[in-house]
């Protein structure tokens, strides 16, 4: 008899099965870096699975106004993330003054004589120097620089960076680009909050409150209610709060893509919240290993993560054509569980009825929404569950009949995964004999580490009942959370053993063997600590005082000397043939052409053409894909640089740049190093830069039916008014402009300024 072979069944089975294995190999790689803002959320993240962790220190880091460490207790850090392996990244990620450099590489020293992973590094002056003064030290790119394609990933690899951290503007196909086309390593945020603007270049902080974004100082003014006007339109709201990126969906195609870690934001959030996202990542990417096919239920993640905290129901960033705001609610969202049947208001408590498919219970947190708007929040304190699924809270807040409620706190689910413990495997064995001193051997699985412990005293005949073996494992076992103990073998012959010479033998093999432990990380991961003797000098060259001066339209020059000036071309939109036409017109005259903060791999070939056609054209450079892009041609490096110390002048200078224009936060206190310093001092100074499109926000806008006009105005709660703009390459860039001059600070640098 014959038995049927189904052959389409039988591909088919072989195909899935080929493609687990295919993403088993690209997954089982990937590195999940969590957020750590104090040592309650390290322990999270190490006990739910962190391959890396990245932090700061005191005020060095863009989230200053959080609890942080010091360089005090950041070796115990550093010490306990090696012990189960995993990375330190430490997040230098500001941008530092000249008086702060000096003080600065002594903490880059200490952290590398302390054995750190890498540094996240924003300052181009900061990473110039590290890499002079210590050469084997690891930089990554912070996102603040901004690097969002291929040129910009090729700028910093010649710098020295081993990984960039990529603008969450970039889109998948730059990111297979980048991968492809040089070794830097690839790491991408995969979860957290979205920053409006293009990170790194947000001056709104700065211009409004004093307060620096690039300094760890933002006050979150994209978090604020703005009113959108246009002509007759308005529209009032949340209007540049972004909702938080959720990439769960997407790791497949993130790691195929190359990316080799992802990167969990949330430094400045709970340490739940640390432990549900690290924790539900690594259930993720576990189901690949584990099973060689996903079999991870990404619903239930997302719930998860959406209960720990959840801005706008999430969105997968700029990989899909979404809307990326939420308008109505500007903080957490939580997850709806129900609905508000009535209230009975009382003279000093109100009671609550709910009907939730949640059940509630004390120190949950609560969100009520009426016709899409939040009402308040709660943290549940008495609650009664009255039948199934009805619930009744006391509570002070004005709470509404028939309001939607939201979850915003899951105690027990969050206290559930607070308790999580990373252990180790160590397998044990342990001697005793008459009148020889006990030894005790220790040996990690994962590291292979033995260390073996002898006693000072000798053991002693019992007299009457000798020590068992559950004994010694039980002694053995006390205050060993971290670790679990695998018994090889327990030898004992007829001997008593104090409890105290086994509790001693079990302290000092334990610390003897985490020693040994991160040793072992340490030499197997840590460059040797290298210290150069390279000279970290600057000096000041008298220059002659020239102008820049920035045009989008050659009418503009007409009444304008141009003598001993830099003319620069910003194209409203960016056309071969006009662009030709300029350069023309300006024979003669040094000319530059602006080109945008954001630009992808067509924006960058337009340019390449534009530049072939006009081969005397400089580049002003707002971005440091830009500085690739030259060639030999003349470079300004534009104030979105953010060139704040006289290090990141020498580093450009170094490379051939001759003209800057420094960061509109800087003190002034710069030297040129031999090059001409401007000041940008102009009308409608940029304070926001947006790679998303208001139009299809707020006037339901498509590219294809572009409803693009000038005008649109978005007013501040103090009544100041900002000016949206629009570069267009193949990509568009925004803008939001201050109508309020920039004031000149700085007598010693020459003036950069708009004509329009």
């Amino acid at each position: 008899m014959k038995i049927p072979i189904d052959i389409d069944g039988l591909l088919t089975n072989f195909l899935q099965n080929l493609k687990g294995l295919c993403y088993y190999f690209v997954m089982k790689n990937v590195e999940i870096l969590a957020p750590v803002g104090n040592f309650e959320s390290l322990e999270a993240a190490i006990g739910c699975g962190a391959d890396a962790v990245y932090l700061g220190l005191d005020e060095l880091n863009a989230r200053a106004n959080i609890q942080n460490f010091n360089i005090q207790n950041i070796g115990d850090v550093i010490a306990r993330a090696h012990l189960f392996g995993v990375k330190v990244y430490i997040t230098l990620n500001i941008l530092i003054s000249d008086a702060q450099m000096e003080g600065v590489l002594k903490v880059v020293e200490t952290l590398l004589q302390l054995k750190v992973d890498a540094f996240i590094v924003q300052d181009l002056g900061l990473a110039f120097c590290i890499k002079q003064k210590f050469p084997n030290a690891v930089l990554h790119a912070s996102t603040q620089m901004g690097i969002c394609n291929l040129e910009g990933a090729r700028f910093l690899e010649k710098l020295g960076f081993s990984r960039v951290v990529l603008a969450r503007e970039t889109g998948l196909d730059e990111i297979e680009r980048i991968h492809k086309n040089c070794n830097i390593e690839i790491e991408f945020f995969v979860q957290g909050a979205l920053c409006v603007s293009y990170s790194g270049n947000c001056y709104i902080s700065a211009i409004n409150a004093d307060a620096s974004g690039n300094r760890g100082k933002c006050k979150q003014f994209c978090r604020l209610p703005y009113t959108l006007q246009a002509g007759q339109f308005e529209k009032k709201g949340y209007l540049l709060s972004a909702k938080d990126f959720c990439m769960l969906e997407k790791l497949e195609t993130l790691a195929e893509a190359g990316v080799v870690s992802f990167k969990i934001e949330g430094r400045a959030r709970r340490a739940g919240y640390v432990a549900a996202a690290t924790a539900v990542y690594r259930q993720a990417i576990d189901a690949y290993e584990a099973n060689k096919q996903p079999k991870f239920d990404v619903a239930a993640g997302k719930e998860i993560l959406k209960k720990a905290f959840n801005r706008g129901d999430f969105i997968s960033g700029y990989f899909e054509d979404t809307k990326i705001l939420d308008s109505n609610i500007q903080g957490h969202r939580g997850v709806a569980i129900g609905k508000v049947l009535n209230v009975s208001f009382g003279k000093r408590f109100n009671v609550v009825r709910l009907k939730c498919n949640h059940k509630l219970v004390r120190g949950d947190g609560l969100k009520f929404i009426l016709d899409g708007k939040e009402i308040c929040s709660i943290g549940v304190n008495d609650v009664k569950e009255i039948s199934k699924g009805i619930f009744e809270i006391t509570t002070t807040a004005k709470v509404k009949k028939d309001c939607d409620v939201n979850l915003t706190l899951d105690v027990q689910n969050e206290e559930k995964l607070l308790k999580k413990q990373r252990k180790i495997d160590v397998f044990c064995k342990f001697y005793a004999n008459v009148g020889k001193t006990p030894a005790l051997s220790l040996r990690d699985k994962n590291s292979n580490v033995q260390v073996l412990i002898e006693s000072e005293e000798p053991c002693d005949k019992a007299k009457t009942m000798p020590t068992s073996v559950e004994e010694v494992k039980e002694q053995l076992c006390k205050g060993s959370e971290m670790f679990e103990l695998h018994f090889e073998k327990i030898e004992l012959e007829n001997v008593f053993l104090r409890k105290a010479q086994l509790n001693q033998m079990r302290r000092v093999a334990f610390e003897k063997l985490k020693e040994e432990i991160v040793k072992k990380y340490e030499e197997a991961n840590i460059f040797p600590f290298v210290e150069s003797n390279a000279s970290l000098q600057v000096f000041e060259e008298k220059k002659q005082k020239q102008q820049i001066l920035l045009f989008s339209d050659l009418k503009q020059l007409q009444a304008v000397p141009k003598e001993n000036c830099k003319l620069v071309y910003c194209p409203e939109q960016f056309e071969r043939a006009k662009v030709k036409e300029v350069c023309n017109a300006l024979e003669g005259n040094e000319v530059f052409l602006s080109l945008p903060i954001y630009a992808g791999e067509k924006d960058t070939t337009l340019f390449k053409q534009i530049l072939s056609d006009n081969e005397s054209l400089g580049i002003y450079a707002n971005n440091y894909y830009a500085l690739n892009l030259a060639k030999g041609r003349k470079v300004i490096a534009s104030n979105n640089l953010n060139v704040f110390n006289s290090f990141s002048v020498l580093a450009l200078f170094e490379m051939g740049v001759k003209d800057i224009v420094v960061s509109i936060e800087t003190d002034g206190n710069i030297q040129n190093c031999g090059a001409n310093l401007f000041e940008l001092c102009c009308y409608k100074p940029v304070q926001m830069n947006f790679v998303h499109c208001p139009f299809k926000e707020h006037f339901a806008s498509t590219c294809k039916a572009c409803k693009f006009k000038k005008g649109v105005i978005y007013q501040m709660q103090n009544g100041a008014k900002l000016l949206l703009e629009r570069t267009k390459a193949i990509s568009c860039n925004f803008q939001l402009c201050s109508l309020v001059p920039l004031p000149k600070r700085f007598d010693k640098f020459s003036e950069a300024k708009y004509l329009f």
